[in-house]
């Protein structure tokens, strides 16, 4: 058994615990969080709680830390983490600065410990599916496009550059990491960034509407949109689009669910 314990038990935190419980290998010990409220979710999976995280590490023994905080949290708590020899699991993004990202990888290779960090898109059946696909039948990738349209989270500080970092640091990471899962490390990267939507909020410096054109090493082409605009769930679009010589696919956050559930995944590929 592997004994966790959660940092931050808030919306995500609460995803995981139910599938770590699922496993029956993992021993959730301990969750902390500075709203003493979310003790009832500790009740709830057997485990203490903690409104210090520096109490939890002290006081308990533990394998593994599931750190799920907000952008502008990371940094001091891996590093007191990694400093007790304790394996990670950190959700994205782990860092609003590039210091301190490099600070927390350093650390860990320090204490040769394992670290996992939550884009979860390249672990779908479907994206594993999707790859082998790429790999072996297509011919000649020509170009990708990716769109992150989705709505405005409610929460303050994610309003804010100096809490969230923005939407392509706080949610379009899931598609260039995918990129990356799929083909490689980009080589040229050009950006447009505007606040156009939401000028009248108050305190709100993120930016609403981003277009990223991208190279990648392999040479190949691609474009990346992202805004918060939408304000009707179900016009979302969460997706990725590839065109190769011989096929397009479609791969998305809700095609996939749709596609599990379905078991019709080969549906997302069409001969050219």
């Amino acid at each position: 058994m592997v004994s966790a314990g959660f940092i931050g038990a808030g919306f995500i935190t609460e995803r995981h615990l139910p599938n770590l419980k699922k496993l029956g290998r993992v021993n959730i010990v301990a969750l902390t969080d500075i709203d003493k409220a979310k003790e009832k979710t500790a009740i709830k999976y057997g485990a203490n709680f903690y409104s210090d995280y520096r109490e939890m590490l002290d006081r308990e023994n533990l394998d593994v830390v599931f750190i799920c905080v907000p952008p502008f949290v990371h940094g001091e708590l891996e590093i007191d983490c990694i400093e007790r020899g304790i394996h990670l699991f950190i959700e994205k993004p782990i860092a609003l600065s590039m210091d301190t990202a490099k600070k927390i990888e350093e650390k860990i290779k320090e204490k040769n410990l394992h670290c996992q960090v939550g884009h979860h898109w390249r672990y779908f059946d479907t994206a594993i599916l999707l790859k082998d696909i790429l790999t072996r039948k297509a011919r000649k990738m020509g170009i990708f496009e990716g769109k992150y349209w989705g709505g405005l989270p409610s929460v303050p500080w994610w309003w804010r550059k100096d809490k969230c970092g923005g939407q392509v640091i706080e949610q379009t990471c899931h598609i260039f990491d995918f990129i990356r899962f799929l083909f490689g490390e980009f080589k040229n990267v050009y950006a447009n960034f505007a606040t156009r939507l939401y000028q009248e909020i108050k305190d709100f410096d993120i930016e609403d509407v981003s277009v990223v054109s991208l190279r990648l090493e392999n040479v190949l082409i691609g474009v990346i949109t992202s805004t918060t605009g939408v304000n009707f769930p179900g016009a979302h679009e969460i997706h990725l689009k590839f065109l190769a010589k011989n096929l397009e696919a479609v791969w998305g956050a809700i095609l996939v669910k749709l596609l599990c559930s379905l078991k019709i995944k080969k549906s997302i590929f069409i001969p050219r």
